[in-house]
């Protein structure tokens, strides 16, 4: 089915509201800052330097995607389309061509603020390069993932820091969903992930093993293969329910010893030298810092504790 993407176009302010209610309102409780956002799109979007494009079939707005623009970031938001126009690419273009205008915007991250229960979308965001990073709110009840793209080449040395800073506070959000856990939870999964929670755990430390390997890999300009996950034995005396603190100091001693050895590369290096970890080819260390930085495990240790509570 033929469709084009355009620009806003006030006459079709009032299908920005109805496709995105219809939506919402399908999966979810329809919030009062939907209703003001939608009935005011100059007000919240457009007039602060956001955009709004439609996708049109034969004339009909059948799809839509806002861009929001804050003082640290743009935002990709409030994006449906009409439900028997689905599955025909449209979804996709309208988030490509949002892509495709952020870049032009002046800011160096773009979020997404999402529920993983709409999981195709949520993968969407995934395949286009997002990556989850842990939140405590959002304005938007519904909202249980956030997610993030950095433009790598407008990303300078004086960043470095911040994302080092980051890496290291990962840490401390998992150490603090630790009280939240029961055991009756260590066998319970989430539709945005089959792995079990414990299994989520051992992939922390497996994801530091990688780190240290693919930071190797780019030291040396090596192509080293990846690695199977690690599993590590439980010490003798030690329970299953007991794995969960074992994995977690585990996991903070290989991240302590990653950022250590992060810390000691000059910021400038960061951008250079690409290198292969197993079949990838990562064009920076930067690119690798910006994955390893957040890891998605946290996520979906989360949910699964909030569904469950």
């Amino acid at each position: 089915m033929a469709f084009k993407i355009i620009p806003y176009d006030p006459r079709y302010r009032k299908d920005f509201e109805a496709i995105n209610l219809d939506w919402i309102s399908k999966y979810f409780v329809v919030e009062d800052i939907d209703r003001e956002v939608l009935s005011k799109p100059e007000e919240f979007i457009l007039n602060k330097g956001g955009k709004i494009l439609f996708a049109l079939v034969k004339g009909v707005a059948v799809g839509t995607v806002g861009i929001m623009n804050t003082e640290s970031m743009l935002e990709i938001t409030k994006m449906g389309v009409l439900e028997e126009f689905r599955n025909l690419g449209i979804g996709k273009a309208l988030f490509e061509e949002a892509l495709v205008e952020c870049k032009g915007m002046g800011h160096k991250k773009i979020d997404i603020f999402t529920n993983t229960k709409l999981l195709k979308a949520f993968l969407l965001y995934r395949n286009y390069g997002f990556i989850e990073i842990p939140f405590d709110q959002n304005i938007y009840k519904r909202c249980d993932a956030r997610l993030e793209k950095y433009f790598i080449e407008d990303i300078d040395n004086s960043d470095i820091p911040f994302f080092l800073a980051e890496y290291k506070a990962r840490v401390k959000d998992v150490e603090d969903l630790i009280p939240q856990i029961h055991p009756s939870l260590l066998q319970k999964s989430h539709p945005a992930s089959k792995m079990k929670l414990i299994e989520h755990f051992r992939h922390l430390v497996a994801y530091e093993m990688e780190t240290r390997m693919a930071v190797g890999c780019w030291l040396n300009g090596d192509n080293q293969k990846r690695n199977s996950l690690l599993k590590f034995p439980l010490p003798q005396g030690q329970t299953v329910e007991n794995e969960i603190s074992f994995n977690f100091e585990v996991y903070k001693a290989l991240r302590y010893l990653n950022l250590n050895l992060l810390n000691s590369i000059e910021a400038e290096h960061f951008f250079t030298r690409a290198f292969y970890f197993g079949d990838q080819l990562y064009p920076s260390l930067l690119s690798w810092l910006l994955e390893a930085k957040n890891h998605n495990r946290y996520g979906h240790i989360k949910r699964i504790i909030n569904r469950q509570s």
